[in-house]
């Protein structure tokens, strides 16, 4: 959520997005997944990694990425 509060200027526009992923979480499409060490050690090594020189992202941002992959 955080992302697209960040992310989205209109308040409308993350709405829409939310009752989307909602949906899709009750519908079945998306589902929780226990953390294993692997994606522990994946979300270390995102966290690491310097975006373009921008900065480095933080583990919690991080964590969702390594799930994503």
């Amino acid at each position: 959520m955080s992302a697209l509060t960040k992310g989205m200027k209109i308040v409308g526009r993350a709405e829409s997005h939310l009752r989307h992923f909602y949906d899709l979480l009750f519908d079945g499409y998306i589902t929780e997944h226990e953390p294993t060490l692997d994606r522990l050690i994946d979300a270390n090594k995102l966290a690491f990694l310097d975006t373009k020189r921008q900065g480095y992202i933080s583990s919690y941002d991080a964590s969702y990425h390594a799930v994503a992959i």
